[in-house]
C-alpha cells in the first residue's frame, strides 16, 4: 500500500495575491511550450498545455488518461504502444501514483524520445511534464555504438577480421566451461600455413596478406557452420576451438577445408596461389588448463610438419593434474 503522507502537498493560494501569482505562472507555462498536464484523483484531465494536447492528440471535451491513450493507439499517434492496449495501460497504471516523484521514458511513434516527470500530491492529483530529450538520447546511442565498436576492435585482428589471440583464448574458456558442464569433449587445433614465407618472398607481403585474408574467410565459413570458432593467434598461425567434438570430427572438418582450398585457391587477375596448411589437434574432457591443451596441440603440429606438412596430427588427450 502506498503511503500518501509522502506525497507533495498541492499548492493552495490563501490570498488574492496568491491566486494572481498562480494565474501568472499558468500563463508562463502556456507560453513556454512545455508539455504539462494535470489529472484529478479520478484520472480526469483537469488541465493540459497546448504542447501536451498536440503531443498526445488530446481531443475536445472531457478526457481521462485512458481515453487519451486509447485515442492515440487507435489513431496511431503519440506514444509507441507495444502489445495489447489493455495490457500496456494496465502496466502503466500499476506504476502511476506509486511515489511522490516518478520519472520515465516515452518513445513516440515519430521516433522522438521524451522524458516524463509525474508529481503526485496528497490528494492524488498528478501533474505530468513531458520534455523532448531526443538529442540527448541520440548522443547516448552514439556513445554506446562507439563503445561497442571499440570493444570489438580490441578483440579483432586488423588484417583478417577474425578474433585476435586474446579474444580466441577468451572464447576457448567460455566454450570449455560449457563443455565441461555438459560432459562433452572439446577439441583445440593449431593451424599453420605451410611455407608461408615463400609466398611473401615470391609475391610480396601485400599478396601474402591477401592470402591470409582468403584463408581466414574460407576457414571461418566452414568452422562456424560446424559450431566452432577460429581466431588468428599470430603471423600465419590460427587457433580453432570445436566444442562437443572429438579429434576425429576435427580432422574431418580440417580435411574438408583442405579439399576446399585445393578447389578454390587464392586468385587474382595476375596469379593463382595454391597453398596448404598443417595442423595439430588435441581434445579433452578432463579439467585442464588452456596452456596444457595448447602445448599438446603445438607439439602435434610440429610432428605434422616433420612428417611432410599438408596434414594433421593428433595428440593424446590431455588429462587433469589432480592433487590429492
Amino acid at each position: 500500500m502506498v503511503d500518501s503522507s509522502s506525497f507533495l502537498t498541492p499548492p493552495v493560494p490563501s490570498t488574492t495575491n496568491g491566486i494572481a501569482a498562480q494565474q501568472e505562472l499558468g500563463q508562463w507555462v502556456l507560453a513556454s511550450n512545455t508539455a504539462v498536464a494535470i489529472f484529478n484523483a479520478d484520472d480526469q484531465l483537469y488541465f493540459a498545455s497546448p504542447s501536451f494536447m498536440q503531443l498526445y492528440a488530446v481531443q475536445p471535451g472531457d478526457q481521462t488518461f485512458h481515453s487519451i491513450i486509447s485515442h492515440c493507439f487507435h489513431q496511431q499517434k503519440g506514444p509507441r504502444i507495444i502489445g495489447p492496449l489493455s495490457q500496456w495501460i494496465s502496466t502503466v497504471q500499476s506504476k502511476r501514483r506509486t511515489i511522490p516523484v516518478r520519472t520515465f521514458e516515452v518513445v513516440m511513434l515519430d521516433g522522438r524520445w521524451m522524458w516524463g516527470t509525474e508529481v503526485t500530491f496528497t490528494n492524488q492529483w498528478t501533474m505530468v511534464q513531458i520534455i523532448d530529450f531526443t538529442a540527448i538520447k541520440n548522443k547516448e546511442f552514439a556513445l554506446q555504438k562507439a563503445h561497442a565498436e571499440a570493444v570489438l576492435a580490441a578483440k579483432t585482428d586488423d588484417l583478417t577480421g577474425l578474433p585476435n589471440r586474446g579474444a580466441i583464448i577468451q572464447r576457448f574458456h567460455q566454450l570449455y566451461e560449457y563443455c565441461l558442464g555438459q560432459h562433452q569433449s572439446l577439441t583445440v587445433a593449431i593451424i599453420d600455413l605451410d611455407h608461408f614465407k615463400s609466398v611473401n618472398d615470391n609475391f610480396g607481403h601485400a599478396m601474402g596478406d591477401a592470402v591470409l585474408r582468403h584463408f581466414s574467410t574460407q576457414a571461418d565459413i566452414l568452422i562456424r557452420a560446424a559450431g566452432g570458432v577460429i581466431g588468428r593467434s599470430g603471423g600465419e598461425e590460427f587457433l580453432v576451438v570445436l566444442p562437443n567434438s572429438p579429434t576425429s570430427c576435427g580432422q574431418d572438418l580440417l580435411e574438408k577445408l583442405r579439399v576446399h582450398l585445393q578447389k578454390h585457391p587464392f586468385s587474382t587477375a595476375q596469379s593463382i596461389i595454391y597453398y596448404t596448411f598443417s595442423s595439430g589437434l588435441v581434445s579433452s574432457t578432463q579439467l585442464c588448463s588452456f596452456e596444457d591443451l595448447y602445448k599438446a596441440a603445438d607439439k602435434a603440429l610440429y610432428t605434422a610438419k616433420i612428417r611432410g606438412r599438408n596434414q594433421d596430427c593428433v595428440s593424446t588427450p590431455v588429462k587433469a593434474n589432480t592433487q590429492q
